[in-house]
């Protein structure tokens, strides 16, 4: 099998290599202009009709109006009928990792994770957040690959006693000392940020709040117990949407929580898409597993959870309707969000059980939608929002001069309807253009790579 995937990945680096000698016996003054395009710069809710966009590198160089004059570029694409939107960013993913397959399975393993992350490219995104993270994660995101999705990576989860889930993947600190040395080897490793499960003890929280505060990491996670009386001195991010769903009462609503969380300048990663899948594979687990989607996820990830004996949402005997009922509750609480101006942020939990890293971002966004959002909110929530918040984005999310060429050609006006964002005719990722035969090809080649 790593035969094949050193041929697929050798295969699409040389078809780049070979399109860019051919683009440098002209020496252009861009490497790529997409023309006579509707721009959707996300700066606002507007359409920039007939545009050039031109790139240089991984960098827009220029958005102007067709006709402007500019630079000579290498690669001209024709956008007429088009859009062009920045790649999209989910928030809230986990990966596979030599870490996670010595818990789940028993087994070390070299994970090929140029292959396994190109599902995300194929779907538009751009960008992921890993939520639990590995020392073989942070070395591939050092490791200056460009056709991957740019990653985020936080520690392995800070748990109380007993942990949540298993060690090494949680790490149990049980007083401030062993919190605070944690988050100090975690930012020596280089780390994007601490995260956190919801059990830890108030001493052993404030140490971790003050030792990251020191080392200048963002803290997200799990809402700590105590709720939002914790916030004060916990974490900024709030790493699901039902944290505060699980907790909304009679005595305290969905819209007092969401003031509670502006007041402390909070953000939320939506994972509705928990919620969904769970449901829909309690009530018919075949029909879920035979998505189509489904072919595209590593084997290892297949074996260790998804399939049905050691699905853990099946073998706990779960009630859909529970589910079905949590998430109204989070499209309740998703609206509260929205009207207090708390930043939402579109996250899908990607690879628990049955939930397919790329295409739950389409699914997340379209639930956004149901839940109340306008089509640019729930963009935004995957492009400018998390731009804004973190330094690992903070030159994505826009269509403008200066920022990263990470962006998506699509066939329809994604501020009219979310659906247009599934299956882009085009991804540009670091400024590489990738169309979709392109991209639907290798995505078959890996298919038929994890075919056991």
């Amino acid at each position: 099998m790593m035969d094949a995937y050193r041929t697929i990945s050798g295969a699409l680096a040389a078809m780049v290599v070979l399109s860019g000698c051919a683009a440098t016996r002209d020496a252009p003054s861009c490497s790529l202009a997409i023309e006579h395009v509707a721009v959707v710069p996300m700066d606002g809710e507007r359409i920039l009709a007939d545009q050039t966009v031109r790139i240089e590198g991984d960098r827009v160089l220029s958005v102007q109006r067709a006709r402007a004059p500019g630079p000579r570029c290498a690669r001209i694409v024709d956008g007429r009928g088009h859009f062009l939107a920045p790649g999209l960013i989910d928030a809230h993913v986990h990966v596979e990792s030599d870490m996670f397959a010595r818990v789940f399975t028993g087994q070390e393993a070299v994970i090929p994770f140029q292959d396994v992350l190109f599902a995300y490219l194929s779907n538009g995104v751009t960008g992921v957040r890993v939520m639990s993270g590995a020392p073989d994660i942070l070395a591939f995101r050092d490791n200056g690959v460009a056709l991957a999705p740019r990653l985020m990576v936080a520690s392995p989860m800070l748990s109380g006693a007993p942990p949540i889930m298993p060690e090494p993947i949680t790490r149990v600190v049980t007083d401030a000392q062993a919190a605070a040395a944690a988050v100090d080897e975690y930012a020596d490793a280089g780390y994007d940020l601490i995260k956190l499960r919801e059990n830890l003890s108030p001493e052993a929280l404030r140490a971790v709040m003050e030792a990251a505060a020191r080392r200048g990491l963002p803290v997200d996670g799990h809402l700590p117990r105590g709720g939002t009386d914790a916030l004060a001195m916990g974490p900024r991010g709030v790493a699901h949407v039902d944290e505060i769903s699980l907790r909304v009462d009679d005595t305290r609503t969905a819209a007092a929580w969401a003031e509670r969380l502006r007041a402390c300048r909070c953000y939320v990663a939506s994972t509705l898409s928990v919620e969904d899948n769970v449901a829909a594979q309690l009530r018919d687990y075949d029909a879920v597993a035979a998505r189509p989607e489904t072919r595209f996820v590593h084997p290892l990830m297949r074996r260790a959870l998804w399939e049905r004996a050691r699905n853990p949402y099946l073998a706990e005997g779960q009630d859909p309707a529970f589910f079905e009922a949590l998430l109204e509750t989070d499209k309740e609480v998703i609206r509260a969000l929205r009207d207090a101006g708390v930043p939402i942020l579109a996250g899908t939990d990607a690879l628990i059980p049955m939930i397919a890293p790329g295409y739950s971002l389409h699914d997340e966004l379209e639930l956004l939608v149901e839940a109340g959002l306008t089509p640019y909110q729930a963009l935004a929530s995957a492009t400018s929002t998390p731009a804004s918040l973190f330094a690992r984005f903070a030159d994505a999310g826009l269509v403008a001069q200066g920022r990263r060429a990470d962006l998506v050609l699509l066939e329809r006006n994604p501020l009219e309807d979310v659906r247009a964002l599934r299956q882009p005719s085009a991804v540009i990722v670091a400024g590489v253009y990738l169309d979709r035969a392109q991209l639907d090809q290798r995505m078959e080649v890996l298919a038929a790579g994890y075919t056991d």
